[in-house]
């Protein structure tokens, strides 16, 4: 096999005080965003390995994290049954979401950075506008069988904005077309 060497070392004083299991560059490239089992969310510039920002918003785990395509945004999803939306300008938390089970994976919609998507260890898939209050939509990834959401994914380029891309603890991958989905009809 071939060993790669790494070119940067993100740890030191400013790093995570418990394992990180979510890291995402920004759609630009020039930050870095992490998630850990310390609860915290950082958010670093790549360029010179440090962290400019922590948010000790969630009271367990950081599971998952997505950046807005303009990378003003980003959104994390914990252990806690909450999806957090942080304006990384103006370094805050703007909203919190309160979800039904662990919230395992998130992802904006790429074509309207006022939605996004996270999906549960209890089997659902939720929709989010962060302009609301609550989620504004929600449905099961199963009827009958527990299949946590794991993995979420919307494409940039064609099918942008209405395909969701999920990936379950049965091992299934299914495209969603959310064109479907109607918020004011649940």
């Amino acid at each position: 096999g071939r060993f790669f060497e790494a070119i940067q070392d993100l740890e030191g004083s400013q790093g995570h005080q418990g394992p990180v299991y979510i890291c995402r560059f920004s759609r630009r490239g020039n930050l870095l965003a992490s998630g850990s089992f310390d609860k915290s969310v950082k958010v670093w510039r790549f360029e010179n390995a440090v962290a400019c920002e922590t948010f000790n918003e969630h009271s367990l785990n950081v599971g998952d994290l997505s950046w807005s395509v303009d990378d003003q945004w980003l959104v994390s999803g914990g252990y806690d049954k909450t999806v957090k939306c942080y304006d990384v300008q103006g370094v805050k938390m703007v909203s919190s979401y309160d979800l039904s089970g662990f919230v395992l994976s998130v992802t904006f919609n790429p074509l309207e950075d006022t939605m996004i998507w996270a999906g549960t260890s209890q089997s659902t898939l939720h929709l989010i506008d962060r302009r609301a209050s609550a989620p504004v939509f929600a449905f099961k990834n199963e009827v009958g069988a527990a299949s946590m959401v794991n993995a979420l994914d919307m494409p940039a380029g064609p099918g942008a904005g209405f395909k969701l891309l999920s990936g379950d603890s049965r091992g299934m991958i299914k495209i969603w077309d959310v064109r479907a989905v109607d918020p004011n009809n649940p």
